[in-house]
């Protein structure tokens, strides 16, 4: 790829999408925001994304099934099929210290060293970063291989406040070259709750999202798997999700 094609293509992936449909293959998809992390204190989300209106919660079963271990994603939103999904998860830290773009930065590096070290036929592709309103979205994409089959991943990450918001969507291979530039697209519409001055997200209560998320030990690195690796500072942050 040329220097122009690349700026042609960020430029692309950095326009906000304006208006609440977009085109995702050969269809018009209806979109709608999407609160994220409603948790007590914040109705609204801690944030919100734009997604497919045919996307919402997935049902436990599914979830249980899906993600079988017990540090799976803190928010699970699928299609009615379940083979198209965006998770979202705070990430869990020991740190005291205000957190950074270059902290994020540091994570997304070592997710990607996580991925490789899990399984080397993992290829990873793209990476970038996309322009939201209140903070730009890192993310990298890769192709993955499981038992079921070949499966396209694009993971993200956010500083939100002294958080860092970790999100993936994931479908089945043959369908990425219709949901990756849409899924670029939809990250520039994650927005940021106004908070308050002084005003946290609520922090002692357990989660109990549909996800069965409850405490989460902190893991050490030769326990990892590819669908807890966020934890590796230790536990997630521990919410009491509403809705």
């Amino acid at each position: 790829m040329t220097i122009i094609d690349q700026y042609k293509k960020e430029k692309y992936h950095n326009q906000p999408l304006t208006s609440d449909e977009m085109q995702i293959g050969c269809e018009t998809v209806l979109l709608r925001p999407v609160p994220i992390f409603v948790i007590a204190g914040f109705p609204d989300g801690l944030f919100s994304m734009k997604l497919p209106n045919e996307m919402n919660d997935m049902d436990p079963i599914s979830v249980r099934v899906k993600y079988p271990s017990d540090r799976r994603p803190q928010v699970i939103k699928s299609n009615r099929s379940n083979n198209i999904c965006f998770t979202f998860s705070v990430l869990g830290t020991a740190s005291t210290d205000r957190v950074t773009d270059v902290d994020v930065e540091m994570q997304l590096a070592k997710a990607k060293s996580v991925i490789k070290a899990i399984n080397q036929s993992h290829v990873i592709y793209d990476e970038g970063r996309v322009s939201a309103k209140d903070a730009p979205i890192l993310w990298f994409d890769y192709r993955g291989y499981a038992v079921d089959g070949n499966y396209y991943d694009l993971l993200f990450m956010f500083r939100l406040d002294d958080l860092i918001v970790l999100g993936n969507f994931q479908c089945e291979f043959e369908a990425y070259h219709i949901w990756k530039h849409a899924v670029l697209k939809l990250l520039g519409t994650i927005e940021f709750t106004v908070l308050t001055e002084g005003q946290e997200p609520e922090k002692e209560k357990p989660f109990e999202g549909d996800s069965g998320l409850k405490e989460g030990d902190a893991v050490e690195d030769d326990q990892w798997s590819e669908d807890e690796w966020f934890c590796e500072e230790g536990k997630p942050l521990k919410l009491d999700r509403k809705g």
